[in-house]
């Protein structure tokens, strides 16, 4: 009971369709991936440049911090 698929030659207009919709998939990756690091980059930037930062990063990511109050 298997079913015999014959496959259809494929005219030049649908590969010319299929190129075209995977040139746009991988400009859509690209756009995408880019967008988002410019995004990040912006935000760090912006976090690292705002008041207060350096308390910030002198708290939360000083390793030895936890050990220096430990011992008090």
């Amino acid at each position: 009971m298997s079913k015999s698929v014959t496959s259809l030659p494929v005219s030049a207009v649908e590969l010319e369709r299929r190129e075209f919709r995977r040139a746009r998939k991988q400009r859509s990756i690209l756009v995408s991936v880019l967008s988002t690091l410019v995004f990040a980059a912006v935000i760090a930037v912006i976090l690292v440049n705002s008041p207060g930062w350096s308390r910030v990063s002198e708290t939360f990511f000083d390793p030895g911090l936890p050990l220096r109050h430990s011992r008090e």
